[in-house]
């Protein structure tokens, strides 16, 4: 589990009201609080401090990630583009040159995250810079939010090393042709990266300049993803795809100013309820997965952003429902299962991690505070992850 979740940062530090380059889904104040606390060694807070620091002291070492690492031989034309592969896609060993690649749901190829790939160098640098800018919030120390700014320079500014905005050759599948829009989900991240922007912005650390680059280069993907065939092809996806989409949309377009769009996004978005949680709140259109326990949470990981970002716009994400079919639902199918006997009823390649929701937990004990279930789930997975990040900042 990353260590700058936005969804979970925001819940745990609250809505505060929007301004105009502020971060979307944090509370400095609280983050300033638990600065504080930090400086007087609360021992509650140690553990997920210490490692969190020990994340931020590993990125200081690594080096500067960039798009144009790929390896010789790597099928996009232009290094600029960025190229992964689909995950779950391997070579048929029926076809004497492999082609098409055929679907092993679960089984995560090698060369989907090897060095002809560049997902697993979006995901290194973001989530290295996410984890410097929080350990600067909290420790002040300059050398973070220094190495942070030069891997947001790196990736999407310098000429000779920035990406180009754009997913078109995300998640391919050699030997299958067409536009896909699967792809787009390799972004979600983007989100991530907004807050953490932000917080070197505000303080001092990211030159308005720079700033402004980056702010651009995020005008040119929204342009992409809101106009493109993979984007139009994304947002119809009924299953977790299409909701990561929305919060790319949605959040991007807050972050640009355009909060019509937004709240139109989010309103939009509120329409899969029914399509993805039956009445139970069974999400049915993942557990038909191999690994369907990770994707029953996984889908509903990027409802938390939709929820936060909703108290942003005046849109009640979590009340939204459609007859019998309600968001709180599929929270609460899934709390079920936590803490519990009650074995996961559908396919799991893998074993059963009951972690895998803890930000859905926290973010619903968030969004329905009179619900004392989803405060003991909550409760319960915080006190097995005493080094998340969570820790931090969540006042249980």
């Amino acid at each position: 589990m990353s260590l700058f979740r936005c969804s979970v940062l925001a819940l745990l530090c609250g809505s505060a009201p929007l301004a105009f380059g502020a971060p979307l889904l944090l509370d400095t104040a609280q983050l300033a609080h638990s600065k504080q606390e930090i400086s007087q060694q609360n021992p509650a807070l140690m553990p997920a401090w210490q490692a969190l620091k020990h994340k931020a002291d590993q990125a200081l070492i690594h080096p500067l990630y960039s798009i144009t690492q790929k390896s010789p031989g790597a099928p996009a034309g232009d290094p600029h583009d960025y190229y992964s592969f689909s995950d779950y896609w391997w070579p048929d060993p029926k076809s004497p040159d492999g082609l098409p690649w055929v679907r092993k749901d679960g089984q995560i190829n090698p060369v989907a995250v090897g060095k002809q790939s560049d997902k697993a160098r979006l995901n290194s640098m973001t989530d290295d810079v996410c984890n410097l800018a929080l350990a600067w919030q909290l420790s002040g120390k300059d050398t973070y939010a220094d190495k942070a700014r030069q891997q947001l320079v790196n990736w999407f500014i310098t000429p000779e090393t920035r990406m180009t905005p754009n997913l078109a050759h995300a998640q391919t599948i050699p030997g299958r042709k067409g536009v896909r829009g699967t792809g787009i989900l390799d972004g979600r991240g983007f989100v991530r990266l907004i807050d953490a922007i932000e917080l070197l912005h505000d303080g001092g650390k990211l030159d308005d300049k720079t700033w402004r680059s980056l702010r651009q280069w995020y005008r040119d993907y929204y342009q992409w993803l809101t106009t493109s065939e993979n984007g139009q092809k994304e947002a119809a996806a009924e299953n977790n795809h299409g909701t990561w989409y929305d919060v790319q949309a949605a959040a991007i377009a807050l972050w640009l100013g355009d909060k019509v769009a937004a709240k139109q996004r989010l309103i939009s978005a509120t329409q899969r309820i029914p399509v993805q949680f039956d009445a139970k709140g069974v999400p049915v259109t993942e557990i038909e997965r191999t690994r369907s326990w990770h994707y029953s949470n996984f889908i509903l990981d990027a409802w938390n952003p939709l929820g936060l970002l909703g108290e942003k716009v005046g849109v009640n994400v979590w009340q939204a429902k459609s007859g019998e079919h309600s968001l709180q639902n599929g929270y609460l199918y899934i709390a079920q299962f936590v803490d519990s006997q009650t074995p996961w009823p559908y396919p799991n390649i893998e074993p059963f991690k009951p972690d895998e929701a803890l930000e859905n937990m926290v973010t619903a004990a968030h969004a329905w505070r009179e619900n004392n279930t989803f405060k003991d789930k909550a409760q319960w997975l915080l006190n097995r992850n005493k080094t998340a990040v969570i820790n931090l900042i969540a006042q249980p």
